[in-house]
């Protein structure tokens, strides 16, 4: 599976690989990209683009967790 391995692929550009470094930094726990990634993202993206890059990250991290939970039976305990 190429997006594994994504850094090391020639399937991907080097801004797609900017961007999923980018991705990676922002869905680990705690969230900090560092520096070096962030540099790395302003070479190919503008300031709109990164803000709009953070929104779809971001949205992709909720909407994943979502799943899960939705996915997750449901543990109820009775009200005495």
């Amino acid at each position: 599976m190429a997006i594994a391995d994504y850094a090391s692929s020639p399937l991907f550009s080097p801004e797609e690989k900017a961007a999923l470094r980018y991705a990676d930094a922002i869905t680990a726990t705690p969230a900090e990209v560092p520096d070096d990634i962030y540099e790395e993202v302003c070479k190919f993206f503008n300031e709109a683009e990164i803000v709009e890059l953070t929104s779809a990250i971001a949205w992709e991290n909720y909407r994943a967790l979502s799943l899960i939970h939705i996915s997750e039976p449901t543990r109820r305990t009775p009200i005495s």
